[in-house]
Protein backbone atom coordinates (compact mmCIF):
# COMPACT_ATOMS: atom_id res chain seq x y z
CA UNK A 1 0.00 0.00 0.00
CA UNK A 2 0.89 3.66 -1.07
CA UNK A 3 1.14 5.79 1.43
CA UNK A 4 -0.69 9.45 0.77
CA UNK A 5 1.65 12.42 0.74
CA UNK A 6 -0.27 13.99 3.91
CA UNK A 7 0.52 10.84 5.92
CA UNK A 8 4.01 10.86 5.22
CA UNK A 9 3.95 14.14 6.45
CA UNK A 10 2.63 13.45 10.00
CA UNK A 11 5.56 13.62 12.76
CA UNK A 12 6.81 11.07 15.12
CA UNK A 13 6.76 14.10 17.94
CA UNK A 14 4.29 12.91 19.95
CA UNK A 15 4.70 9.17 20.24
CA UNK A 16 8.47 10.28 20.73
CA UNK A 17 7.46 12.68 23.55
CA UNK A 18 5.57 9.95 25.33
CA UNK A 19 8.61 7.13 25.53
CA UNK A 20 10.30 9.69 26.63
CA UNK A 21 8.08 10.08 29.67
CA UNK A 22 9.97 8.23 31.87
CA UNK A 23 13.35 9.76 30.98
CA UNK A 24 11.64 13.09 32.40
CA UNK A 25 10.58 11.33 35.81
CA UNK A 26 14.27 10.12 35.83
CA UNK A 27 15.48 13.50 36.11
CA UNK A 28 13.44 14.41 38.63
CA UNK A 29 14.22 11.66 41.04
CA UNK A 30 18.44 11.25 40.24
CA UNK A 31 18.30 15.32 41.18
CA UNK A 32 16.44 14.38 44.44
CA UNK A 33 18.78 10.94 45.23
CA UNK A 34 22.13 13.80 44.40
CA UNK A 35 20.55 16.36 46.85
CA UNK A 36 20.81 18.45 44.34
CA UNK A 37 17.81 20.33 45.45
CA UNK A 38 18.92 20.29 49.43
CA UNK A 39 22.42 21.81 48.08
CA UNK A 40 21.32 24.58 45.98
CA UNK A 41 18.24 25.62 48.70
CA UNK A 42 21.27 27.24 50.47
CA UNK A 43 22.25 29.40 47.28
CA UNK A 44 23.48 29.30 43.93
CA UNK A 45 26.25 27.45 42.54
CA UNK A 46 28.16 27.02 39.52
CA UNK A 47 29.03 23.39 38.04
CA UNK A 48 32.68 23.64 39.37
CA UNK A 49 31.54 23.97 43.58
CA UNK A 50 28.52 21.49 43.32
CA UNK A 51 30.87 18.96 41.77
CA UNK A 52 33.58 19.54 44.12
CA UNK A 53 30.90 19.57 46.85
CA UNK A 54 29.06 16.45 45.47
CA UNK A 55 31.96 14.38 44.61
CA UNK A 56 30.58 13.73 41.01
CA UNK A 57 32.75 14.08 37.43
CA UNK A 58 31.91 17.55 36.28
CA UNK A 59 31.32 16.45 32.35
CA UNK A 60 27.93 14.50 33.35
CA UNK A 61 27.31 16.54 36.00
CA UNK A 62 27.02 19.81 33.38
CA UNK A 63 24.89 17.63 31.13
CA UNK A 64 22.84 16.50 33.88
CA UNK A 65 22.21 20.13 35.18
CA UNK A 66 21.62 21.44 31.98
CA UNK A 67 18.69 19.13 31.74
CA UNK A 68 17.00 20.03 35.10
CA UNK A 69 17.26 23.71 33.39
CA UNK A 70 15.27 22.60 30.62
CA UNK A 71 12.63 20.98 32.32
CA UNK A 72 12.31 24.15 34.41
CA UNK A 73 13.81 22.74 38.13
CA UNK A 74 16.56 24.99 37.94
CA UNK A 75 17.97 28.42 36.03
CA UNK A 76 20.98 29.19 34.50
CA UNK A 77 22.49 32.34 34.25
CA UNK A 78 26.20 32.24 32.79
CA UNK A 79 27.13 28.90 34.45
CA UNK A 80 25.90 29.55 38.06
CA UNK A 81 22.86 27.35 38.31
CA UNK A 82 19.73 27.96 41.24
CA UNK A 83 16.65 26.48 42.03
CA UNK A 84 13.31 27.28 39.97
CA UNK A 85 10.82 28.52 42.00
CA UNK A 86 8.64 24.98 41.68
CA UNK A 87 11.94 23.23 43.10
CA UNK A 88 11.75 25.62 45.88
CA UNK A 89 8.78 25.49 46.79
CA UNK A 90 7.95 22.26 46.39
CA UNK A 91 11.44 20.22 46.40
CA UNK A 92 13.33 20.68 49.16
CA UNK A 93 13.40 18.48 52.45
CA UNK A 94 11.92 20.52 55.31
CA UNK A 95 10.15 23.07 53.26
CA UNK A 96 6.71 23.08 54.32
CA UNK A 97 4.87 22.07 50.97
CA UNK A 98 7.71 19.55 50.19
CA UNK A 99 6.71 16.38 48.44
CA UNK A 100 9.04 13.87 49.65
CA UNK A 101 5.91 11.50 50.78
CA UNK A 102 4.65 11.50 46.95
CA UNK A 103 7.70 11.05 45.98
CA UNK A 104 8.55 7.85 48.30
CA UNK A 105 5.08 6.53 47.38
CA UNK A 106 4.90 6.62 43.90
CA UNK A 107 8.36 4.86 44.03
CA UNK A 108 7.68 2.37 46.69
CA UNK A 109 3.30 1.58 45.07
CA UNK A 110 2.60 4.18 41.93
CA UNK A 111 5.34 2.81 39.54
CA UNK A 112 5.31 -0.94 40.26
CA UNK A 113 1.74 -0.63 39.83
CA UNK A 114 1.34 1.47 36.57
CA UNK A 115 3.79 -1.30 35.15
CA UNK A 116 0.71 -3.43 34.87
CA UNK A 117 -1.86 -1.08 33.45
CA UNK A 118 -2.53 -3.50 31.11
CA UNK A 119 -3.55 -6.20 33.45
CA UNK A 120 -5.34 -3.56 35.47
CA UNK A 121 -7.45 -3.19 32.54
CA UNK A 122 -8.22 -6.63 31.13
CA UNK A 123 -8.41 -7.69 34.70
CA UNK A 124 -10.51 -4.74 35.92
CA UNK A 125 -8.68 -4.70 39.65
CA UNK A 126 -5.86 -3.05 41.27
CA UNK A 127 -2.14 -4.41 40.65
CA UNK A 128 -0.93 -3.68 43.94
CA UNK A 129 1.41 -5.85 45.54
CA UNK A 130 1.35 -6.27 49.22
CA UNK A 131 3.31 -8.65 51.27
CA UNK A 132 -0.22 -10.38 52.85
CA UNK A 133 -1.50 -10.28 49.11
CA UNK A 134 -2.98 -7.01 49.55
CA UNK A 135 -4.03 -5.58 45.85
CA UNK A 136 -5.43 -1.88 47.02
CA UNK A 137 -3.24 0.74 48.05
CA UNK A 138 -5.54 1.15 51.12
CA UNK A 139 -5.56 -2.40 52.28
CA UNK A 140 -1.42 -2.70 51.71
CA UNK A 141 -1.40 0.85 53.89
CA UNK A 142 -3.02 -1.03 56.71
CA UNK A 143 -0.25 -4.00 56.51
CA UNK A 144 2.80 -2.34 58.45
CA UNK A 145 3.35 1.01 60.23
CA UNK A 146 5.69 1.62 57.55
CA UNK A 147 3.17 1.50 54.74
CA UNK A 148 0.89 3.49 56.59
CA UNK A 149 3.95 5.70 57.27
CA UNK A 150 4.57 6.12 53.11
CA UNK A 151 0.35 6.03 52.59
CA UNK A 152 0.30 9.00 55.18
CA UNK A 153 3.19 11.15 54.33
CA UNK A 154 1.99 10.86 50.05
CA UNK A 155 -1.59 11.76 51.43
CA UNK A 156 -0.30 15.02 53.53
CA UNK A 157 2.22 16.13 50.48
CA UNK A 158 -0.73 16.88 48.60
CA UNK A 159 -2.87 17.83 51.31
CA UNK A 160 -0.98 20.32 51.82
CA UNK A 161 -1.09 22.37 48.53
CA UNK A 162 -5.05 20.67 48.24
CA UNK A 163 -5.82 21.74 51.72
CA UNK A 164 -4.73 26.15 51.32
CA UNK A 165 -6.57 25.94 47.88
CA UNK A 166 -9.70 25.04 49.37
CA UNK A 167 -9.67 27.28 52.33
CA UNK A 168 -8.93 30.14 49.55
CA UNK A 169 -11.85 28.37 47.45
CA UNK A 170 -14.60 28.33 49.76
CA UNK A 171 -15.77 30.48 52.74
CA UNK A 172 -15.61 28.66 56.28
CA UNK A 173 -16.48 31.58 57.85
CA UNK A 174 -19.89 31.04 58.83
CA UNK A 175 -19.34 27.42 59.84
CA UNK A 176 -17.96 26.16 63.51
CA UNK A 177 -18.01 22.42 63.60
CA UNK A 178 -16.07 20.34 60.24
CA UNK A 179 -16.47 16.64 60.00
CA UNK A 180 -13.74 15.27 57.29
CA UNK A 181 -14.40 11.74 56.73
CA UNK A 182 -11.52 10.03 55.58
CA UNK A 183 -9.04 13.18 55.69
CA UNK A 184 -5.98 11.11 56.30
CA UNK A 185 -3.17 13.09 57.62
CA UNK A 186 -5.97 15.40 58.50
CA UNK A 187 -4.12 18.03 56.35
CA UNK A 188 -7.57 20.04 54.64
CA UNK A 189 -8.86 20.66 58.30
CA UNK A 190 -5.24 21.98 59.16
CA UNK A 191 -5.00 24.42 56.70
CA UNK A 192 -8.77 25.30 56.89
CA UNK A 193 -8.85 25.65 60.83
CA UNK A 194 -5.62 27.71 60.74
CA UNK A 195 -7.71 30.15 58.05
CA UNK A 196 -10.84 30.11 60.10
CA UNK A 197 -9.82 30.57 63.57
CA UNK A 198 -13.69 29.94 64.67
CA UNK A 199 -13.80 26.52 63.41
CA UNK A 200 -13.13 23.08 64.86
CA UNK A 201 -12.60 19.81 63.23
CA UNK A 202 -13.46 16.34 63.40
CA UNK A 203 -10.52 13.99 61.50
CA UNK A 204 -13.32 10.80 61.13
CA UNK A 205 -10.73 7.72 60.10
CA UNK A 206 -9.40 4.23 60.60
CA UNK A 207 -8.01 3.64 64.29
CA UNK A 208 -4.72 2.86 63.02
CA UNK A 209 -4.61 5.93 60.91
CA UNK A 210 -5.61 7.79 63.39
CA UNK A 211 -2.94 7.39 65.39
CA UNK A 212 -0.32 9.44 62.57
CA UNK A 213 -2.90 11.85 62.19
CA UNK A 214 -2.75 12.53 65.77
CA UNK A 215 1.06 13.23 65.32
CA UNK A 216 0.16 15.49 62.45
CA UNK A 217 -2.10 18.12 64.39
CA UNK A 218 0.50 18.04 67.20
CA UNK A 219 3.32 19.26 65.29
CA UNK A 220 0.71 21.78 63.64
CA UNK A 221 -0.25 23.57 66.87
CA UNK A 222 -3.85 23.21 66.69
CA UNK A 223 -4.71 20.41 68.75
CA UNK A 224 -7.28 22.64 70.68
CA UNK A 225 -9.41 22.85 67.44
CA UNK A 226 -8.83 19.34 65.47
CA UNK A 227 -9.26 16.03 67.11
CA UNK A 228 -9.38 12.33 65.76
CA UNK A 229 -12.75 10.21 65.98
CA UNK A 230 -11.70 6.41 65.04
CA UNK A 231 -14.42 4.63 62.82
CA UNK A 232 -15.16 2.87 59.50
CA UNK A 233 -17.04 5.53 57.30
CA UNK A 234 -18.83 2.56 55.52
CA UNK A 235 -19.44 0.81 58.46
CA UNK A 236 -20.15 3.07 61.80
CA UNK A 237 -22.36 6.36 62.07
CA UNK A 238 -21.12 9.34 61.39
CA UNK A 239 -20.07 11.29 64.81
CA UNK A 240 -21.64 14.81 65.92
CA UNK A 241 -23.88 16.78 64.08
CA UNK A 242 -21.25 18.96 62.45
CA UNK A 243 -22.90 21.85 60.09
CA UNK A 244 -20.49 21.05 57.34
CA UNK A 245 -18.94 18.30 56.20
CA UNK A 246 -15.91 17.63 53.67
CA UNK A 247 -14.92 14.25 51.64
CA UNK A 248 -11.70 14.53 49.32
CA UNK A 249 -10.30 11.69 47.46
CA UNK A 250 -12.27 9.28 48.49
CA UNK A 251 -15.15 9.19 46.41
CA UNK A 252 -12.84 9.41 43.09
CA UNK A 253 -11.38 6.23 44.78
CA UNK A 254 -13.73 3.77 46.44
CA UNK A 255 -16.93 5.41 43.57
CA UNK A 256 -20.18 7.25 43.80
CA UNK A 257 -22.28 3.35 43.63
CA UNK A 258 -19.78 2.27 46.97
CA UNK A 259 -20.88 5.22 48.41
CA UNK A 260 -24.02 5.87 48.01
CA UNK A 261 -24.74 4.84 52.09
CA UNK A 262 -21.63 7.03 53.07
CA UNK A 263 -24.38 9.92 51.14
CA UNK A 264 -26.92 9.67 53.32
CA UNK A 265 -25.07 9.50 56.22
CA UNK A 266 -23.73 12.34 55.51
CA UNK A 267 -27.12 14.28 54.95
CA UNK A 268 -28.93 12.51 57.85
CA UNK A 269 -25.31 13.86 60.28
CA UNK A 270 -25.80 17.20 59.04
CA UNK A 271 -27.54 19.96 60.54
CA UNK A 272 -30.08 21.80 58.91
CA UNK A 273 -28.70 24.26 56.59
CA UNK A 274 -25.45 22.91 56.48
CA UNK A 275 -23.04 21.72 53.57
CA UNK A 276 -21.82 18.76 52.56
CA UNK A 277 -18.47 19.75 50.33
CA UNK A 278 -16.91 17.30 47.65
CA UNK A 279 -13.22 17.29 46.57
CA UNK A 280 -12.08 15.46 43.69
CA UNK A 281 -10.06 15.50 40.27
CA UNK A 282 -12.83 15.53 38.18
CA UNK A 283 -12.96 15.03 34.07
CA UNK A 284 -14.21 17.92 31.68
CA UNK A 285 -17.33 17.49 29.92
CA UNK A 286 -16.41 15.30 27.47
CA UNK A 287 -13.98 13.12 29.75
CA UNK A 288 -10.88 14.28 27.73
CA UNK A 289 -9.14 16.10 29.89
CA UNK A 290 -7.90 17.74 32.40
CA UNK A 291 -4.57 15.25 31.29
CA UNK A 292 -4.01 15.85 35.02
CA UNK A 293 -7.11 14.52 35.90
CA UNK A 294 -7.16 11.65 33.29
CA UNK A 295 -3.73 10.61 34.36
CA UNK A 296 -4.85 10.51 38.31
CA UNK A 297 -7.93 7.80 37.00
CA UNK A 298 -5.26 5.67 35.51
CA UNK A 299 -3.24 5.84 38.69
CA UNK A 300 -6.41 4.53 40.71
CA UNK A 301 -6.91 2.15 37.98
CA UNK A 302 -3.99 0.64 39.04
CA UNK A 303 -4.12 1.28 42.93
CA UNK A 304 -7.26 1.92 44.20
CA UNK A 305 -10.85 -0.76 44.93
CA UNK A 306 -13.41 0.94 42.68
CA UNK A 307 -11.90 3.98 40.72
CA UNK A 308 -14.06 6.03 38.78
CA UNK A 309 -13.95 8.73 35.91
CA UNK A 310 -16.66 11.53 36.73
CA UNK A 311 -17.44 15.18 35.80
CA UNK A 312 -18.63 17.94 37.94
CA UNK A 313 -21.96 17.88 36.54
CA UNK A 314 -22.13 13.45 37.15
CA UNK A 315 -21.40 15.05 40.99
CA UNK A 316 -24.49 17.46 41.26
CA UNK A 317 -26.42 15.38 39.74
CA UNK A 318 -25.76 12.61 42.39
CA UNK A 319 -25.99 15.47 44.96
CA UNK A 320 -29.00 16.27 43.40
CA UNK A 321 -30.39 12.66 43.68
CA UNK A 322 -29.60 12.57 47.38
CA UNK A 323 -31.93 15.62 48.69
CA UNK A 324 -29.11 18.08 48.53
CA UNK A 325 -30.27 22.16 47.59
CA UNK A 326 -28.26 24.62 46.01
CA UNK A 327 -25.41 21.93 44.47
CA UNK A 328 -22.75 24.39 43.06
CA UNK A 329 -19.11 23.35 41.58
CA UNK A 330 -16.00 25.43 41.12
CA UNK A 331 -12.33 24.33 40.16
CA UNK A 332 -10.03 25.08 42.85
CA UNK A 333 -6.53 26.55 42.30
CA UNK A 334 -5.01 22.76 42.25
CA UNK A 335 -5.63 19.68 40.25
CA UNK A 336 -8.99 19.32 42.63
CA UNK A 337 -12.19 20.39 41.79
CA UNK A 338 -14.93 21.25 44.26
CA UNK A 339 -18.67 20.25 44.32
CA UNK A 340 -20.86 21.14 47.48
CA UNK A 341 -24.60 21.29 48.50
CA UNK A 342 -26.31 22.19 51.39
CA UNK A 343 -29.23 20.32 53.33
CA UNK A 344 -32.64 22.26 53.83
CA UNK A 345 -33.66 23.78 56.94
Amino acid sequence: MIESPAAARVSPEVALRLLSGRFLTQVLLTTKDLQLFSRLAEGPLNAAELRADLHLPEDRLRMFLDANVALGLMTKKEDVYQLAPVAESYLVPGKAGYLGGLIEHFQTNVYPAWENLTLAIKESKPQVAGENGSTDIFSKSQESEEQARIYMEAAHSLGFADGAALADGFDFSSYHQLLDIGGGSGALSLAITKRYSGLEAVVFELPKICVMTERYIAKAGVACRVRTIAGDAFEDTLPGHPDIILISHFIHAFGRKHCEGLLRKCYDALSPGGCLLLVDPLLNADHTGPITTLLTNLTLLTIAPAAEAATALDYRHWLSRGGFQDVFDKPLASIRHLVGGYKPR
